[in-house]
């Protein structure tokens, strides 16, 4: 029996020798499979494709381990003598071979990961080879499973980082995705923070660390991105012996980030620093060194920074002749000659603007002209050349004032603003290409400065969803500065008489203002039975922007390793990472669906079709400093324009501050008192501001308008209904409450809501939803009046939901929920940088608007603040109800300011929703109407009559928005 046994074993035993044997003998002596790198593999004499053939044929049996490293073995064999011979049979080879390899290892075996990047490399080399897209993608793909499968403590995976981040670099370089920088950026921090402090790599790691954070400084222009490139290029600097070939290049690299710097903040520091380390990297470095013309162009940067500030035509000489020293350098075709060339010119235009010499600035123009051609297609850098280009032929353009050199420099203006620029740039262009129309109006036309502004609102269309979901001022001052320019578009059209178009940019203008980013749930909650995935995976990425701002990595287990001074930072990338996907997701639901303008402004026929449902006239207003006037838009589709030569843009603007001055003056000024005279005078004071301010309203904007109207009538019953968008400095003013109040007048004096009942809407936008509910207040609603929270609270409190500051989130979310109307009896807080915390304060916590945008039903109707919420700006109870708006409320009541008086917003809520349950019992409402205008213009009348007229302060802050 043992004998047996012991016989058994020894054939097995026999059988194993041999099968190991038939694998082993594939593999080279010279190579040991378990550090076997693909990059370094030294390439055998012998013919591999023959055995490479037999080995994909031959079948597996029992463990796989063994085969897989024969596979994985000749595959980089076959890689290597590609690399040599450049024979792309033998790089197909060894993608099947490597492939297989990695079809067979299992993902417990530690070896995958190596397995996975030894494919990814032969991948990337045929994607240089042959520049199939698919290879990179694949190697990007098969290069993150690779990181994710490597624990921390692999050996390989920091190296698994470099070459992930080195894919997601050449994909980058390609397409300019942001979102393949930030991933980059992540691999790149998390292979050096897993490299010892010793180790000769870690210099390396952090040199391309920072080039990288420099890189997206130049894209989105944070200087946090570069004062960390900066710090870390120090330290890769400090790492780096004398005697090492890369520390002249790391130095010169650190001296142009310091340039960067210095030219971004001006700090003197930073320009010593840089000069230093320029200097110093010129000890290094030899003159036939191919690092050599770099680093003349950036001595010469750093030569022509100086003389900006020293005005040293000395420095300016020598900065000319050391981009010329590095144009004889640097081969034609070099990716640095773009830029060089556009530098050079830059220093030779400012030459010109100091002798006026013809040939400095025909130089100039020829070098940025040959900049923006050698720039590649598609890139930002291209548009920066090419508004380069459009400054100097400007500078041509004041000597020779030639339509040829004005329509040479718009053209350069208008591609510098191509789609492809950073936004940034792309504004700056159009900023440039519209104020050569201002400055030249003999070369210009009315339709040309349309055009030229037509980029503009392509730009806002693209940065929406980042400028209210970023969280980030740089972002919200972006918005700013958009809206500037936006009034100047439409002053534009309507100068051109383009009315259509001037209403259509007017609108977009609007989502700048207004959170209408909020309204997205009911967007997409219609198309999530045609597109389901899409609809929910961009649903919970938009829950999660919404979210107070938290870290999630994009490696999910890697967080707790992360020191901490990187959170903030990683929370940033996080944010943009969710940002990218959020835009990639709504574009797949567009083309996916056919709904190409989900998420964008409206069109003016889907505005007009709003209008029609509305059966009432919107008048739209814009200021700027070349012309004001409102638009009237019928619901017959007709744009009747109406020009305003009395409201100028500084008027506006000091009547806004006119009217906010006084407000918080008399916010602050004590009630009653000992000296009832001194109190009567300030009331007389202030209220003569008030109808100061409310008689040029009528005179300058609302009677010019209700005439052209022909509403200056107050002989029909009801009223007529009209709908204001007022825009720049006109949102914090009451029109509505326009008219002259003169008590000496022997006649009645003129007031608005004497001839019109007055509405406000923050943008067409807003009431996007209303167009699918048209005429539900004139069946369903009616029927349930008794259940929509409009009876009268003071007789029948328990019936309306009030929220008050006592009630806590969950009862407030689950009252909500239950009612299309309800009364927020509590104050609000607006953050129009981070919209995630803008907010009503209740007992146990705030109540985000976020999270009542699930919390309302779909029948939701109407929503009464009865307290003004606060905010960084004088409109943030505006926008508070213009967010209640988005989320799904058709019509919205709030106070514009806060009065000093909350009793008044009772006496108001109640005598609306008498007056609103008595139109809606007795059917006594009009198409298109829900009936709160008309209530709240009754209640209105009631609060004005108990506590005066003069009394402008308390009664005509309140106000309706939406239907």
């Amino acid at each position: 029996m043992a004998l047996r046994f012991l016989t058994t074993v020894l054939i097995i035993l026999v059988h194993f020798i041999l099968v190991y044997s038939s694998y082993t003998q594939r593999i080279p002596t010279s190579c040991n499979p378990a550090t076997l790198d693909i990059d370094t593999m030294t390439i055998p004499s012998e013919d591999l494709s023959t055995r490479a053939h037999q080995l994909l044929e031959e079948p597996i049996t029992g463990d796989s381990s063994e085969m897989a490293v024969a596979l994985s073995t000749l595959g980089v064999q076959l890689w290597a003598r590609f690399r040599r011979m450049g024979q792309t049979e033998d790089l197909g080879s060894a993608i099947l071979l490597l492939r297989r390899a990695v079809e067979i290892t299992p993902n417990i075996n530690p070896d995958k990961p190596t397995s996975l990047a030894r494919l990814s490399t032969s991948l990337i080399s045929r994607f240089e080879y042959l520049g199939e897209l698919e290879d990179l993608e694949e190697s990007i793909a098969l290069l993150h499973q690779a990181v994710e499968l490597a624990p921390d403590e692999h050996s390989d995976k920091p190296q698994l980082l470099d070459k992930f981040s080195r894919a997601l670099d050449s994909r980058f370089e390609r397409f300019g995705e942001l979102e393949d920088l930030d991933r980059s950026i992540y691999a790149r921090r998390r292979a050096a923070e897993l490299t010892p402090e010793d180790h000769p790599t870690l210099a390396v790691r952090l040199d391309n660390l920072g080039t990288s954070l420099e890189r997206r400084y130049k894209r989105l222009g944070e200087v946090g991105d570069l004062s960390e490139s900066i710090s870390i290029k120090q330290r890769a600097v400090a790492l780096t012996p004398d005697d090492e070939p890369e520390k002249a290049s790391r130095l010169r690299s650190l001296g142009a980030a310091l340039l960067m710097r210095f030219e971004r903040l001006g700090e003197r520091d930073d320009h010593v620093e840089a000069l230093l380390a320029l200097g110093h990297a010129s000890e290094f470095l030899p003159d036939n060194h191919p690092d050599k013309a770099r680093l003349l162009m950036d001595h010469g940067s750093a030569l022509y920074d100086h003389f900006k500030e020293s005005t040293s035509s000395n420095d300016l000489e020598r900065a000319i002749a050391a981009f010329s020293s590095s144009m004889d350098l640097l081969p034609e075709g070099h990716p640095d000659r773009p830029l060089l060339l556009g530098r050079y010119a830059q220093a030779l235009l400012s030459r010109f603007e100091t002798t006026l010499n013809d040939d400095d600035l025909e130089r100039a123009i020829a070098s940025f002209r040959m900049a923006a051609e050698l720039a590649p297609d598609h890139h930002p850098d291209k548009s920066a050349r090419f508004y380069d280009l459009a400054t100097a032929l400007r500078h041509r353009l004041e000597r020779s004032t030639t339509q040829i050199d004005f329509d040479a420099a718009i053209t350069s203006f208008m591609t510098a603003a191509a789609p492809f620029a950073p936004a940034s740039q792309r504004l700056t262009a159009v900023a440039g290409c519209s104020q050569m129309h201002a400055d030249y109006p003999e070369f210009s036309s009315p339709a040309s400065l349309v055009q030229a502004y037509a980029p503009l609102f392509d730009i806002l269309s693209q940065n929406i969803v980042w400028i209210w979901l970023s969280a980030s001022p740089r972002d919200r001052e972006f918005a700013d500065t958009l809206e500037e320019h936006v009034s100047a578009a439409v002053a534009a059209a309507i100068g051109a008489g383009a009315l259509s178009q001037a209403i259509e940019w007017m609108e977009a203008g609007r989502a700048l203002v207004y959170p209408q980013i909020l309204s997205l749930r009911g967007h997409i909650d219609k198309l999530v039975h045609s597109q389901p995935v899409l609809v929910q995976s961009l649903r919970a990425v938009f829950y999660q922007l919404l979210q107070p701002r938290q870290l999630v990595p994009v490696f999910q287990n890697q967080l707790s390793n992360a020191p901490i001074h990187l959170h903030a930072q990683m929370q940033d990338d996080h944010r943009r990472g969710l940002l990218i996907e959020f835009e990639q997701l709504l574009d797949a639901i567009r083309r996916a669906t056919g709904c190409e303008d989900l998420m964008r402004p409206m069109k003016f026929q889907t505005i007009r079709s709003l209008v029609e449902r509305l059966q009432a006239p919107v008048i739209l207003v814009n200021v700027h400093l070349s012309r004001s006037d409102a638009l009237a838009l019928a619901p017959d589709g007709i744009v009747t324009p109406v020009a305003l030569p009395e409201l100028t843009h500084i008027r506006a603007q000091r009547l806004r501050l006119l009217w906010l001055t006084s407000l918080r003056m008399r916010a602050a000024t004590p009630r009653g008192g000992p000296s009832s005279a001194h109190a009567k005078l300030l009331d007389k004071q202030y209220s003569g501001a008030f109808s100061s301010v409310l008689k040029r309203l009528w005179l300058w904007i609302v009677y010019p308008v209700l005439q052209a109207l022909d509403l200056t009538s107050a002989s029909s019953d009801p009223l007529p209904h009209i709908t204001w968008v007022p825009t720049g400095p006109l949102t914090q003013l009451p029109l509505h409450a326009a008219g002259v109040y003169d008590a000496s007048l022997p006649e009645p004096a003129p007031r608005a809501f004497d001839f019109v009942v007055s509405s406000y809407l923050p943008s067409f936008s807003a009431i996007r939803h209303f167009e699918d509910e048209a005429g539900d207040a004139q069946t369903g609603r009616v029927e349930t009046a008794a259940n929509l929270g409009i009876t009268s609270s003071s007789e029948s409190p328990k019936h309306t939901p009030r929220i008050s500051e006592q009630t806590t989130v969950d009862a407030a979310v689950a009252t909500i929920g239950q009612h299309p109307c309800v009364q927020l009896a509590c104050p609000g807080s607006y953050n129009s940088v981070d919209l995630a915390q803008s907010a009503f304060t209740l007992s146990d916590g705030p109540l985000h608007l976020t999270r009542l945008m699930n919390a309302i039903p779909d029948d939701a109707e109407l929503a009464f603040m009865l307290t003004a919420a606060d905010g960084e700006t004088p409109e943030a109870s505006m926008r508070m109800a213009a967010g209640l708006l988005a989320v799904g409320y058709t019509g919205v009541v709030a106070p514009m300011w806060s009065d000093g008086h909350p009793e008044d917003a009772s006496v108001v809520a109640d005598a609306y929703h008498k007056r609103l349950l008595t139109s809606r019992s007795t059917m006594n409402v009009a198409s298109g109407e829900t009936g709160a205008a008309y209530a709240l213009h009754q209640a209105i009348q009631e609060l004005r009559e108990q506590v005066g007229e003069s009394s402008f302060e308390r009664w005509a802050t309140f106000v309706h928005l939406g239907v």
